[in-house]
Order: C-alpha cells, then sequence, then structure tokens
C-alpha cells in the first residue's frame, strides 16, 4: 500500500476510532484515494500502527445454531404437509387439494411411499 494511502487510512482511524477496516475503505473510496487498499490491507495496517488491538475484538454473535435432520431427506418428507389437510383430525380438505381434485390430479402423499426408506 503505498505511504499517501497509508497516512490517509490512519488519519481516518485516529478521528474516528470506532470505525473498523470496511468502514474506512468506504470512506477511502469516498474521498477518491487511489488506489484503494483492500479490507484485508487496511487491517494489517491498522495492526502495524497499534491502532487494533487483535485481542480485544467483540466475539462473533452465535445467532445460528448447527442442526441435522435424523435421516436423508427428512425435511423434504414433512415439508408439503401444509398442503394437504390429511394429518388433522378429522381430515379436511385444503385448497390445495380442491384445486388438484378439480383438474383431475390424483394427490399422493409421501407416506404412502416408501421412496427412501
Amino acid at each position: 500500500m503505498p505511504a499517501v494511502v497509508e497516512v490517509a487510512l490512519v488519519g481516518l482511524r485516529r478521528r474516528h476510532p470506532s470505525w473498523g477496516p470496511r468502514r474506512l475503505v468506504y470512506e477511502l473510496r469516498r474521498a477518491g484515494v487511489e488506489p484503494v487498499p483492500s479490507e484485508s490491507a487496511a487491517y494489517r495496517a491498522l495492526l502495524r500502527f497499534g491502532l487494533i488491538d487483535p485481542a480485544a475484538r467483540r466475539p462473533r454473535d452465535r445467532k445460528w445454531k448447527r442442526w441435522e435432520r435424523g435421516r436423508a431427506m427428512e425435511l423434504w418428507y414433512r415439508d408439503g404437509m401444509k398442503f394437504t389437510g390429511r394429518s388433522d383430525r378429522p381430515p379436511v380438505e385444503m385448497l390445495f387439494d380442491w384445486i388438484l381434485r378439480e383438474h383431475g390430479v390424483n394427490h399422493l402423499s409421501l407416506e404412502s411411499h416408501q421412496c427412501w426408506c
């Protein structure tokens, strides 16, 4: 990274200490600084100047939970149940079933077919 770009990057960071490499690169691009560094190059430059403490990084949000199905295609097996009222007690005819019946289509459920068990 050219020294002029590095000086502009460090100056922005000192004026805005909460901005990270992504925002700094965005602001450099908006200011017309050429060549615009990559986010990783900006991060490395900030590390060299002691403007980022790698140990002080906030932990990633873990809003997702890893899961897996009990058997292959289990999600597909139950995904079509919202289109039919056969599993209700007592069974009811849903709009989807009615449309199929009106068009002469026989709606087969996966429960009646042992295709991947």
